[in-house]
């Protein structure tokens, strides 16, 4: 019982650092992206021994966080796209 107490506590410390990495992010989301996950918490909140909750949780973290890199990596190339135009605009 012990071994899977602590388990349990593992994947819900997985859980939580990739929460805490999708709040460190939020701001490449549009707005209304959270809420599949918000929902998902809302559930997982009520009945937390319940692992296909949590399971749930992490796979729209997962998707909230490569939806966030995809526009943190679209911005990044129109920043440096937009910066070499201004170098060949300056000569």
């Amino acid at each position: 019982m012990l071994k899977a107490l602590n388990d349990k506590l593992k994947l819900m410390r997985g859980t939580r650092i990739k929460c805490e990495e999708l709040a460190m992010t939020m701001s490449f989301l549009e707005g209304g992206a959270i809420k599949a996950l918000k929902a998902a918490l809302r559930k997982y909140y009520e009945d937390h021994d319940n692992d296909s909750l949590r399971e749930a949780v992490d796979k729209e973290v997962d998707l909230l966080l490569k939806q966030a890199d995809e526009q943190r990596a679209a911005e990044d190339l129109i920043h440096l796209v937009g910066g070499k135009e201004t170098e060949e605009e300056k000569s």
